[in-house]
């Protein structure tokens, strides 16, 4: 009922998913470990010369 494959086509089945399987692997531990290298955060280094809360009054009740 069922076709059943060679025991070579099995094997290379087998090499080809546990090769991309540790290469998937591979890739995401260098993507994470250098993440701040290849994602730099878009934190601004300098506070804008005018903004809201530099205008507010200061008060130490």
């Amino acid at each position: 009922m069922f076709l059943k494959p060679s025991a070579a086509h099995e094997n290379m089945t087998i090499a080809i998913g546990s090769m991309s399987m540790i290469f998937s692997f591979v890739l995401v531990y260098f993507i994470k470990s250098r993440s701040h290298i290849l994602f730099t955060p878009l934190i601004p280094t300098e506070a804008p010369a005018d903004c809201y809360f530099s205008s507010l009054p200061i008060t130490t009740e």
